[in-house]
């Protein structure tokens, strides 16, 4: 059934409630001849006569009658379907989020697309922990896990958001005390500040799988305070090179080229299948989103 028919349809349901076309064309706010052409195509749709129609009366045949009967059921059903509908729609989206992410993103640049998803959804409670582990989506503690781990494990999906270049990062005046490491083994006789999440095992991982166990007197569970304190001349920091644009330009850190080089590692995203519906997928959306286009920017900066 096309919408023309079901448009005859309820033209048809208003003539049998007003008793005339006249009257049913008005209510209808279109032309009799309009409404006359409707119930002809109905009519022929069905291949059966509805109306008897004369100069003063009209009514309806047998067929009319118990079309109309099965019909008003019909249309009643579904305007209260076509309602709900609408009404759903109109719900805003409401509810919480466990959110896992390092807490390096928990500041600039990267926290503007929260403030942005807060305003744009007041309802959604966003539930932020630092534990970058994928596996917490298995035992409903995280709904998303954003993480610098590489782990392939059929039990949740995983979307690659972009590649992190890392370097080692620190203030003049650590760098004045106790001078600048330029390798690897270096860094073992120096104060490196760790950001527990990401080196549970306080080990920074650098180019071509080379490790090595850091020394460390100060270690934090958010990212976000780790680089003040390298600010301060605390220690070492091992970072995202864009989450410290700002420091450097100012000449609060300067970057130190441990060879063998700069490290590149990717950021995932990891959830449940089952758990792409709804607030979790809206977020997941949202994010792979923002990163495209963030990726995209930081392309054309570099041009």
């Amino acid at each position: 059934m096309n919408l023309d028919i079901l448009n005859s349809i309820r033209h048809y349901i208003m003539i049998a409630e007003s008793g005339s076309f006249k009257d049913a064309a008005h209510k209808l706010n279109i032309s009799p001849s309009v409404l006359t052409r409707s119930i002809q195509a109905l009519e022929a749709y069905l291949n059966t006569p509805l109306i008897i129609r004369t100069t003063r009366s009209l009514k309806l045949t047998t067929a009319g009658l118990t079309y109309l009967e099965s019909v008003r059921q019909i249309i009643t059903t579904l305007d209260k379907a076509n309602s709900a509908i609408k009404k759903l729609h109109q719900i805003k989206p409401y509810g919480t989020i466990n959110l896992s992410m390092p807490g390096i993103m928990q500041g600039e640049p990267h926290i503007g697309f929260f403030a942005k998803f807060s305003r744009a959804y007041p309802d959604i409670i966003l539930n932020i922990n630092n534990n970058m582990s994928p596996f917490q989506l298995i035992n409903n503690q995280a709904d998303i896990v954003i993480s610098e781990f590489n782990i392939n494990d059929k039990q949740f999906n995983r979307e690659i958001l972009y590649s992190i270049n890392k370097r080692v990062f620190a203030a003049p005046k650590y760098l004045e005390q106790y001078g600048k490491p330029s390798t690897i083994n270096d860094l073992q006789q120096h104060n490196c500040l760790l950001y527990a999440p990401a080196s549970p095992a306080g080990i920074w991982e650098f180019a071509k799988r080379t490790k090595v166990k850091i020394k460390s007197n100060y270690r934090v569970e958010s990212g976000v305070s780790i680089i003040p304190a390298a600010v301060a001349g605390i220690g070492l920091i091992w970072v995202e090179e864009d989450l410290v644009k700002a420091e450097v330009a100012e000449g609060k850190l300067v970057p130190i080229d441990i060879k063998p080089g700069v490290y590149s590692c990717l950021l995932n995203l990891y959830y449940l299948p089952t758990a792409y519906t709804g607030i979790v997928r809206l977020l997941i959306d949202e994010i792979i989103k923002y990163f495209s286009d963030y990726q995209n920017i930081q392309r054309l900066l570099k041009l």
